[in-house]
C-alpha cells in the first residue's frame, strides 16, 4: 500500500508540473501580447499583475496604467529580497521592521581568513575548495566541478547544482531540509543554518567546510 501511495505521489507531482507548465505558456503568450501592444516593457512583467488587470489591459480599459502598477510591485519586490525572516516568530510578524538595508555588511567589515562560523552539520566530511555564492535560482550563474556551493538555501529547484558541487552551505537549513537530505544522498560534507553566510563569503575564496563539526572557515 505504502509503494502504491508513493508511485501515486510521484505520478500526480509529474502531472501538476506538466500542467503548471501549459499554464505558464498561456500566460507567457499574454505577455508577449501586452507587450506588442507597448503595454508593458519586458514579456516576463506580465508576472507583477493578476489576470484580472491582465484583462483589462488587453480590453484597453484606460482605469489602470499597468506599467506604472508593475513598476510598484516591482519595487515592492525589490525590497521584499532584503527580508531577513527570524529563527522562529511569536505572535504578529512585523514585515516592515523586518526590512533591512543590504550595506548591513560591508567590504570593511568582512572577515578575512581565518574566520570561523558555526552552523550545524548534516552530512559528515571535511573539504577545501573554492566557494560559489548563489543567493537565488534565478540567476544565470554556474557552478563549476568541485566548488562549494554557499546558497541561502535549496529546494528540489537546485538539485543541478549538486552534481559538480564539492560541499555545500546554507544559511537556512534543518536535518530533513532540501539539501541537508540530498548532500547526504551525495555523499558531498554539509552545514546549514550558518547565519549571513551568503554576504560574508564571497565567490571565489577558498573556504573548508567541516561537515563533522559543523564550522565553515575562511581560508
Amino acid at each position: 500500500m505504502a509503494k502504491n501511495g508513493l508511485n501515486f505521489r510521484e505520478n500526480y507531482k509529474s502531472k501538476l508540473v506538466m500542467i503548471i507548465d501549459i499554464v505558464r505558456k498561456a500566460i507567457l503568450e499574454i505577455g508577449r501580447r501586452l507587450k506588442d501592444r507597448n503595454k508593458i516593457t519586458s514579456v516576463n512583467d506580465i508576472f507583477f499583475i493578476n489576470l484580472e488587470e491582465a484583462k483589462m489591459a488587453i480590453d484597453n480599459l484606460n482605469n489602470i496604467n499597468v506599467k506604472e502598477l508593475i513598476k510598484k510591485r516591482q519595487n515592492e519586490y525589490e525590497q521584499y529580497q532584503k527580508l531577513v525572516l527570524p529563527s522562529f516568530v511569536i505572535g504578529e510578524f512585523d514585515i516592515k521592521s523586518a526590512l533591512i538595508k543590504n550595506d548591513e555588511i560591508t567590504n570593511e567589515n568582512l572577515p578575512m581568513s581565518g574566520s570561523n562560523f558555526k552552523g550545524i552539520p548534516l552530512s559528515s566530511g571535511v573539504v577545501k575548495g573554492i566557494a560559489r555564492v548563489i543567493k537565488n535560482i534565478e540567476s544565470a550563474e554556474l557552478l563549476l566541478n568541485g566548488e562549494i556551493l554557499v546558497a541561502p538555501f535549496t529546494d528540489p529547484g537546485w538539485t543541478p547544482f549538486f552534481v559538480n558541487a564539492r560541499g555545500l552551505v546554507t544559511e537556512l537549513g534543518g536535518p530533513l531540509s532540501h539539501g541537508s537530505i540530498i548532500a547526504r544522498e551525495y555523499g558531498i560534507p554539509a552545514v546549514v543554518n550558518v547565519k549571513d553566510i551568503t554576504k560574508i563569503v564571497k565567490t571565489g575564496q577558498l573556504i573548508e567546510v567541516d561537515g563533522n563539526k559543523g564550522i565553515v572557515s575562511i581560508i
